[in-house]
């Protein structure tokens, strides 16, 4: 029995190894089959409606010497490379069994471009096989992108064939592949340009330009010889008039304004604008506080920064935005208190707390070890500000951008965000003391809505002057300044009940001062041509609410504005504050852009490591977390770490 037993077993093994030595044209268990470089397989019970032994592909090598390219985006793994030169087993475990909105399941995915997957992350790597992997060149349509393929067990059965590099055709028709094999992920460097330069990735001046932008394009004879232009350009060597003429006429025919490196931008700056400000007709004048056409200007601002300029060369008149902040939050207590708690909502809550609450009162609450700072406005047994903020932007939405619609909104916004607070104020709203420059207390007293009373700061002298100021916003006291600063703001009839209120004492009655309130904000909502910037700005001029103005104006005509500046409506020149709402509003874009990256449910829980906390901590410490505006404004606020003290 002992014999028989040890003869059947090996038999048994001589037939298996027999079997395997006829894997060149048969795989194991008949799953597939090499005949020349034709490679087939059965893909039942793994892709839904295979029938039988059938076409895949193409076997083919990726020799040494080949480069494969691939664009990161996760600060964990780009660290992590770039310190130990590979890719480690349990991140390439992990890349293979994740296959969410993959177009061939999991792997680590390359190009043989080195910029036409760029968007893919923010860090170019390299990877230089030292031996040739033996790749399979996708040919069935249906493999690509399968809805119902168990990408798993197809990621066996071709490493089990020996395949190193699955490569397939992208929806632009690029060759991209993946990588499923150990051998072909050893060794992983940062990319270069030389990189670009080699590889032949540069197919156009749009690519050209991407690289600069990208990598920095540096002077090469490769450049020399196909871009001459651009390599003095870069080289910052001077251009003849018919040169800059040709360069520039190659960025404008091929819509690449926004494409531009720093250099390339100095460089054909003059001519850019030139050319830009007689293209687009948009006329008007900037006259002090004020803009002779605002929705010009808007469009103007606009269409320029479309177009690849910096605000600062589109209108260097005006003082530059300052609304961009760069924020550490190193170890303080909000951040370590906030990684302990899971999901994506906190973020979320804490990028709407910013649109409606002052940005340091935020600030200095996550300081202080605030787990949820925008409650702090919260009181017990009411509703949230997060609730009410959220069921405020759907009563926003249901009502169009004509006056008498603007006046019903205004009125239901206010009415949702502060309850038991209805109608217009109904009397003076003076604000508490605060301190400004010589040259914000000038706009503030030039401005004839508000009436102004500065007195000279402690600590100020002859060349850094400082003041304190108190604004009193318009109400019926403060006719007579309305009337001498803005004549015909006031309906005849209201004026005269003011002059003969004014006689009799009267001047304090509530229901009058809320008739002001209510013909001021009708005079701004009926202005012909005004744009919804310039009719947020003047209606905190008025500020017709008791408290919560700010938020009210902003959710009711502005909400994706910005601020850093608690007081930049008040502050600011007309062209200041539009300068200011456009950078504030690209940096909450920038916000949301950073958190959804570091909060991608994809990656919860997911990653090698300590997975999600490491990846949301490396975020929150990385100054990009709040990067500047897109507009590249200079300033900066505050840091956190210094923050206590800038509020003091």
């Amino acid at each position: 029995m002992v014999r028989c037993l040890v003869f059947f077993t090996r038999s048994l093994l001589f037939c298996l190894l027999l079997f395997t030595a006829a894997g060149s044209s048969l795989g194991f268990a008949n799953e597939y089959e090499i005949h020349g470089n034709a490679f087939k397989a059965n893909l039942n019970g793994i892709l839904q409606g295979w029938g039988g032994m059938g076409d895949v592909g193409t076997i083919s090598s990726d020799g040494v010497g080949t480069r494969y390219f691939h664009w990161e985006g996760s600060l964990d793994w780009t660290r992590r490379w770039l310190a130990e030169g590979k890719v480690s087993r349990d991140v390439m475990d992990w890349m293979l069994g994740h296959h969410g909105n993959m177009a061939v399941g999991g792997g680590f995915y390359v190009s043989y471009n080195a910029l036409d997957s760029d968007s893919f992350g923010g860090q170019l790597f390299t990877l230089e096989p030292k031996q040739p992997l033996k790749k399979l060149v996708l040919t069935n349509p249906a493999i690509v992108n399968a809805k119902n393929m168990d990408w798993t067990r197809f990621n066996q059965l071709l490493q089990r064939a020996g395949i190193d590099v699955v490569e397939y055709r992208a929806m632009k028709g690029q060759a991209w592949a993946k990588l499923i094999s150990d051998v072909a992920i050893q060794e992983i460097r940062a990319g270069s340009i030389e990189d670009v330069y080699s590889s032949n990735s540069i197919k156009n001046l749009r690519d050209l330009l991407e690289a600069d932008q990208r990598l920095g394009v540096k002077d090469h004879p490769w450049l020399r010889e196909r871009y001459p232009l651009i390599a003095k350009a870069l080289a910052e060597e001077p251009l003849s008039k018919d040169e800059m003429k040709a360069l520039v006429e190659q960025i404008r025919s091929q819509y690449l304004h926004g494409f531009l490196g720093d250099k390339i931008k100095r460089a054909t700056l003059a001519v850019r604008l030139a050319d830009f400000k007689k293209f687009s007709g948009l006329s008007f004048e900037i006259q002090g506080a004020n803009v002779s056409s605002p929705k010009n200007f808007e469009s103007y601002l606009y269409q320029g920064l479309g177009n690849g300029f910096e605000l600062q060369d589109l209108v260097p008149e005006v003082r530059p935005p300052r609304v961009s902040i760069q924020i550490t939050l190193q170890e303080s207590a909000w951040k370590t208190r906030m990684l302990n708690r899971s999901g994506q909502e906190p973020f979320k809550n804490l990028l709407t707390g910013l649109q409606f609450l002052p940005f340091d009162d935020a600030m200095k609450a996550m300081l202080e070890g605030n787990p949820e700072p925008w409650t702090i406005w919260d009181k017990p047994g009411e509703e949230s500000w997060i609730s009410r903020w959220s069921a405020a932007s759907k009563i926003r939405s249901a009502y169009p951008e004509t006056p008498e619609s603007l006046r019903s909104r205004l009125q239901a916004v206010h009415a949702k965000l502060v309850p038991g607070n209805e109608g217009y104020r109904t009397g003076p709203l003076v604000l508490p003391e605060y301190r400004v420059d010589e040259k914000t207390k000038k706009v503030l007293e030039g401005n004839p809505w508000l009436s102004v009373r500065s007195r000279l700061a402690s600590g100020s002298s002859a060349n850094d002057a400082f003041y304190l100021v108190e604004v009193e916003f318009p109400s019926a006291k403060s006719f007579r300044r309305l009337e001498s600063g803005l004549p015909g703001k006031l309906p005849g009839g209201l004026r005269d009940e003011l002059i003969a209120a004014e006689g009799a004492g009267r001047l304090a009655d509530p229901a009058l001062n809320q008739r002001v309130m209510e013909a001021l904000v009708d005079h701004v909502l009926q202005l012909p041509d005004s744009t919804p910037a310039q009719r947020y700005q003047m209606l905190n001029w008025i500020s017709p609410f008791e408290k919560y103005n700010q938020p009210v104006l902003k959710m009711a005509l502005n909400p994706e504005t910005f601020f850093r500046d608690p007081h930049a409506e008040l502050n600011l020149t007309y062209p200041e504050f539009y300068l200011e709402e456009l950078s504030g509003r690209a940096q909450l874009g920038e916000l949301v852009h950073e958190l959804d990256k570091a909060t991608a449910p994809t990656w919860v829980g997911t990653r090698p490591g300590p997975g999600r906390i490491t990846k949301l901590s490396e975020v929150l410490n990385e100054p990009a977390f709040w990067r500047i505006a897109r507009q590249n404004s200079k300033a900066t606020g505050p840091c956190v770490s210094k923050l206590l003290e800038h509020l003091k």
